[in-house]
């Protein structure tokens, strides 16, 4: 960042009502924060501010202020808190007319849009953002990774369901989340895992829901932070939102309940969009097994460019952005800004996962278990020099097991 007597002087779009979203990013940045609501961002930007930063173009004021800034040399970043969802895309109501609101990120108007994951950066992309989207992770994720709890065997299956903060944008919407969550209730009501155990769930659902499946709140779903319980429960059942992030982040298998069946842009390994798939999906859910399990480490990582803190990328692309805006200043022009800013760390590949594990997915094939390398590697050496020394290929015929064919060319042939 700038020296300490030249700070970046940083104006953060209802930052004050958002602090948690903003404070590992505060933390990292020494800079000159100033917060404004949204209907006063034009009026409260000063000369001398170096960036605006926003994490909702939906509001008229930030939009219509977006180009705006950038024609006086003020650019902006597009600070992304979470997943896109398909209904808040494409089904609000806010979106479905101009006299209503604007499409969300088509386009994206802020210079830069920060995205929490590869495969968001992606999406956005093919919405013609080319350019504009900086792959980072999220800085409120930041210290959020840990293992999943350890469930003492005394004790019952503990499951968190949740809601997305607005379950639906219908009458009709917000009714099908209600019984997905009805016949959810009716499972745990009449089941317990397989070994026996009982399973309890912990509901932590949107407004009125709660009256239909926790009426007296006995369950806790609210008695703690979202990170604090997810480290007591072993699975996580969502609608789409960003806790299917934060349960993936959490170490737990994590699973979709849409009666709604609409495209998902974040997947998971385990999904119920029908009644019938409930007591299909909840034996698994309890047990994971560890494809699937690799299975969500792939879409997390593809989700949420996690492993490494997302803050220090984030303050990069903030200086870098700082830098253009005050070189247009002196120069009396727009802003301009490179295509890509942040540094693939995957240099466009996605690494090996930590998860996969050969002998633990494939425990039929014994040989991916070989503990002892130097001596399977002794055998494939015998095996390749016999298959360059025998022009019959006897070596290959052993290799595939084929001992009675390779038995009957051993064996001396009887004169009849």
């Amino acid at each position: 960042m700038p020296a300490a007597h030249d700070s970046p002087r940083l104006l953060v779009v209802d930052g004050h009502r958002k602090r948690d979203f903003y404070a590992n990013l505060v933390a990292t940045i020494d800079a000159d924060w100033k917060s404004v609501a949204p209907p006063e961002l034009l009026a409260g930007v000063a000369p001398n501010t170096d960036l605006v930063i926003t994490d909702d173009e939906s509001w008229p004021w930030v939009g219509a202020a977006l180009p705006e800034l950038r024609r006086r040399g003020i650019p902006s970043l597009h600070l992304i808190d979470g997943i896109l969802e398909w209904r808040n895309t494409w089904e609000h109501p806010d979106t479905q007319s101009e006299a209503d609101g604007m499409p969300r990120f088509q386009p994206v108007l802020a210079d830069k849009i920060a995205c929490i994951g590869p495969s968001q950066a992606r999406l956005l992309e093919s919405w013609g953002n080319v350019g504009k989207c900086e792959v980072t992770g999220s800085p409120r994720f930041d210290g959020v990774r840990r293992a999943a709890r350890r469930r003492p065997a005394s004790e019952p299956y503990r499951v968190l369901v949740t809601t997305a903060r607005t379950p639906g944008f219908s009458s009709t919407d917000v009714a099908r989340v209600r019984e997905s969550l009805v016949d959810l209730r009716g499972w745990f009501s009449q089941h317990r895992a397989a070994d026996g155990i009982g399973v309890e769930p912990v509901w932590r659902v949107t407004g009125d829901l709660t009256a239909s499946v926790d009426p007296d709140g006995s369950s806790g779903g609210w008695s703690r932070g979202l990170t604090e319980q997810l480290a007591t429960v072993d699975a996580v059942i969502t609608t789409p939102s960003t806790v299917q992030i934060e349960g993936m982040l959490a170490g737990v298998p994590v699973a979709l309940i849409d009666y709604l069946n609409r495209p998902h842009f974040v997947p998971a390994a385990w999904t119920m969009t029908a009644p019938g798939h409930i007591p299909e999906t909840m034996p698994m859910l309890l047990a994971p097994d560890e494809p699937r399990m690799l299975y969500q480490d792939t879409i997390l990582h593809d989700a949420v460019e996690c492993r490494s803190p997302a803050a220090p990328r984030v303050a990069a692309l903030i200086e870098a952005m700082v830098a253009a805006g005050r070189e247009a200043r002196r120069e009396g022009r727009t802003v301009r800004l490179p295509d890509r800013i942040t540094v693939d760390e995957g240099n466009r590949h996605h690494s090996r996962e930590e998860r996969y594990d050969p002998a633990s997915l494939h425990p039929s094939h014994p040989v991916l278990a070989q503990t002892n390398l130097s001596e399977l590697q002794a055998e494939v050496g015998h095996l390749r020099r016999a298959l360059r020394l025998s022009p019959t290929q006897m070596a290959y015929r052993i290799v595939c097991r084929c001992e009675r064919y390779v038995l009957d060319h051993l064996r001396p042939r009887t004169r009849r």
